[in-house]
């Protein structure tokens, strides 16, 4: 076990920024590859995203391969520890490195985003796209002004204080991952709180992700232009939880949502589900929903390229 997940496989390759080694969870087989993309935040891993879903996904037909972002989890630049890339190329070098020519792809919140530069940079390696977890937002004014603001919200201070302590403990990384979830109660509020904090134990990972904290006071969020969705060719459906605040003001919720579900208005063939009592997570917090709805549009759209 490490990061409070199964011990996956290794793939290798080189990328103009150095050696990747990447590490990922693979399930079931066949030609029809679905690839998982993790969210964002600290301690976060592929495995945390998808353990509710890699099997339910393989059980249906499909050949699951989910990887650890650069920078979670254990994937790393070999030769330039802690240095970041950008995660199309990334994505597009880890099927390379597999031997896979295309894919269907869903990714949550960080994830999401990632699908979107990869659908547009390489739309011949996409056969579908599943977003979740708020992303990706169309750009616009009240949007746009909230994504600059996004990473001074109480969510991200906490994150600071937690971060700015000697360790980590349970209840404060609770208190970080409980806002994730619609209802605070959920049995994968723990499970998750414990990979997560299993995560960043690791050495060297507390500072990582202090820094990463305070970085994001001036970074704000990503939004995408309209027209750049619109270059989407691709199959795509968005599945969001409705009721996400994350610590985030009841108007920046609120617009959140909307400018996140406006992208199926953008996206050319694009479907969209809005799950209510569901937070950041859907995967996770409504999984058997979450896998019934993704089965559905995966087998609707199996052999498209």
């Amino acid at each position: 076990m490490t990061d409070g997940a199964p011990l996956g496989e290794f793939v290798e390759w080189r990328h103009p920024a150095g050696v990747i080694r990447a590490h990922y969870h693979e399930r079931g087989q066949g030609d029809y590859y679905v690839v998982l993309v993790q969210t964002g935040g600290a301690g976060s891993n592929a495995y945390m995203s998808w353990f509710l879903n890699m099997d339910a996904f393989a059980a249906d037909g499909y050949h699951v391969v989910a990887p650890d972002m650069i920078g979670f989890g254990l994937s790393e630049i070999v030769d330039q520890p802690g240095k970041r890339i950008d995660t199309s190329s990334f994505l597009a070098g880890f099927v390379d490195a597999l031997g896979i020519t295309d894919a269907h792809w869903m990714g949550n919140s960080m994830g999401s985003n990632a699908i979107v530069r990869l659908a547009i940079d390489h739309p011949e390696r996409v056969r579908s796209l599943i977003f979740t977890g708020g992303e990706p937002r169309v750009d616009d004014d009240r949007s746009r002004a909230i994504s600059r603001e996004l990473g001074k919200t109480a969510r991200v201070d906490f994150l600071r204080e937690m971060f700015s302590k000697p360790e980590v403990s349970f209840e404060d990384m609770r208190r970080a991952t409980a806002p994730f979830f619609y209802d605070a109660t959920h049995p994968a509020v723990d499970l998750t709180t414990a990979m997560r904090l299993e995560a960043v134990r690791r050495p060297g990972v507390h500072q990582r992700e202090r820094d990463a904290a305070f970085g994001q006071a001036a970074r704000g969020r990503e939004t995408f232009q309209a027209d750049d969705l619109a270059r989407i060719r691709a199959p795509s459906y968005l599945v969001h939880g409705r009721d996400e605040e994350n610590f985030y003001p009841p108007e920046y919720a609120q617009i959140l949502t909307e400018s996140a579900m406006r992208a199926c208005l953008v996206i050319p063939e694009c479907s969209c589900t809005l799950i209510a009592r569901c937070g950041h997570w859907p995967q996770i917090e409504k999984s058997e929903t979450f896998n019934a709805l993704a089965l559905q549009f995966l087998n609707g759209v199996k052999g498209h390229r």
